[in-house]
């Protein structure tokens, strides 16, 4: 089985596969991002089924994938009338 290679300083060698994580913001920027505020996000967060999926790495560190933000985001788009 070929190593994985996560590092984007290393390079990638023969036989490494290089895994592409998505990309991650805070949860400032994340509300800065969708026009709410950082206090709308957190309180969304100790919903039983959060509007805007998050990740939670370690116990307190909290991250928002930005295809999440844009999915949120688009799901919320009301068409213009015709």
């Amino acid at each position: 089985m070929p190593e994985i290679n996560l590092s984007p300083a290393k390079p990638a060698t023969a036989g490494e596969t290089i895994a592409i994580l998505p990309a991650l913001v805070d949860t400032t920027e994340a509300a800065r991002l969708i026009g709410m505020s950082s206090t709308w996000l957190e309180h969304d967060r100790m919903e039983q089924k959060p509007k805007v999926p998050f990740v939670r790495i370690g116990v307190r560190a909290v991250r928002y994938r930005l295809t999440d933000l844009h999915a949120y985001v688009e799901h919320r788009l009301v068409p213009a009338a015709a």
